[in-house]
């Protein structure tokens, strides 16, 4: 029987779970399994050698306890799917606090060796001194982020948002295995600026529309965000397809960049965010897992992957649908006898 995860939940396992997306390039040498495994091994989270260290440490964990880094019981494996954790390690120094500590041993050196002046290779050894007794007494800033590797498929999800996390989990999954990570984006290559701000458009106006396809059932969720010229308008509400603000943002040449989503497939209801031009998934709730043992949690981490990879359907199907509809004389006549009296102040 497997102990259930520390540190509460594990996203990957239940709770939310924001999702980057990427593609891989290249292949592993065989025997596979073995090569994962010694990826995984390579990039391990090791400790720091001294509590005096400052700036970033990364590596890899297991998914169910930062502290294991252990990989031999193959715990991160559910074929097809690898999954893990990187943890990223912050620490500095408060620098109002070396600042005062360092003036207060000023004037102790001074009166100790009543003099006016500090010379200066003392001072440099007295503040290098005080950061590294500030810095053996400061705790690390620590964060854990999930990833999975579909191996079949060969793509990987990041569970993180932020482009300083993904830039090193990026590196990290490059020197553990090798395989360069290529950012998805659902409407493929060569996507016109405009292309994703019209998408959002083109969706938002189906879901208003109860035409969306490929689902049961899909409504906005309350938040929609619109960027342009000036300021951002954002607007927030229960039925935020009923107010004024986005409408007026769009007629002033603004498009949607953030979408809040519900949609209803078949036996599955997803709440999610999509965000910017990559259509990226934030706050994604997929079906709860189970942790009591080790085949019920296998059990439930294909489930929920299974969930996410029909939302990733879901959402590119959208995307190549919008794709070959933009720029064809159909779309211009949709924005001129559709989308444009849609736009329009309601009375």
């Amino acid at each position: 029987m497997m102990e259930a995860p520390s540190g509460g939940q594990v996203p990957v396992i239940s709770g939310s779970f924001p999702v980057r997306r990427y593609s891989t390039n290249g292949s592993l040498q065989a025997p596979f399994w073995e090569t994962v495994q010694a990826g995984l091994e390579s990039s391990a989270y090791t400790a720091p050698l001294t509590t005096s260290w400052a700036g970033t440490r990364t590596g890899v964990v297991s998914v169910d306890n930062l502290l294991v880094t252990d990989f031999s019981d193959r715990n991160w494996l559910a074929d097809p799917y690898v999954f893990a954790s990187i943890r990223i390690d912050t620490k500095s120094a408060p620098a109002p606090l070396v600042k005062a500590e360092y003036d207060r041993r000023l004037k102790a050196w001074r009166q100790e060796n009543k003099a006016a002046h500090v010379p200066r290779d003392v001072r440099k050894d007295l503040k290098e001194q005080v950061t590294n007794d500030i810095l053996a007494v400061t705790s690390a800033r620590t964060k854990v982020v999930d990833f999975v590797w579909n191996t079949n498929e060969n793509w990987v999800t990041l569970g993180h948002l932020s482009d300083s996390v993904a830039d090193l989990f990026v590196r990290t999954f490059s020197s553990s295995f090798g395989l360069a990570l290529t950012p998805w984006s659902p409407f493929g290559e060569e996507v016109p600026v405009d292309m994703p701000g019209d998408f959002y458009l083109w969706l938002w106006w189906q879901i208003e529309n109860g035409d969306v396809p490929g689902v049961d059932a899909a409504w906005l969720d309350g938040k929609i965000v619109l960027k342009g010229r000036g300021s951002e308008t954002t607007c927030t509400g229960e039925e935020v397809e009923k107010h004024p603000e986005p409408r007026t943002a769009i007629r002033s040449g603004k498009r949607p960049s953030v979408m809040k989503l519900k949609v209803s497939d078949k036996e599955l209801e997803y709440a999610f965010t999509m965000n910017g031009p990559d259509l990226n998934i934030s706050s994604l709730k997929l079906p709860e897992g189970e942790t009591s043992s080790r085949v019920d949690r296998e059990a439930s981490i294909l489930d929920r992957l299974g969930a996410y990879e029909r939302l990733h359907e879901i959402v590119a199907g959208w995307a190549s649908r919008f794709k070959a509809f933009y720029n064809t004389k159909e779309y211009h006549e949709w924005v001129q006898n559709d989308l444009t009296p849609w736009l329009q102040p309601k009375d």
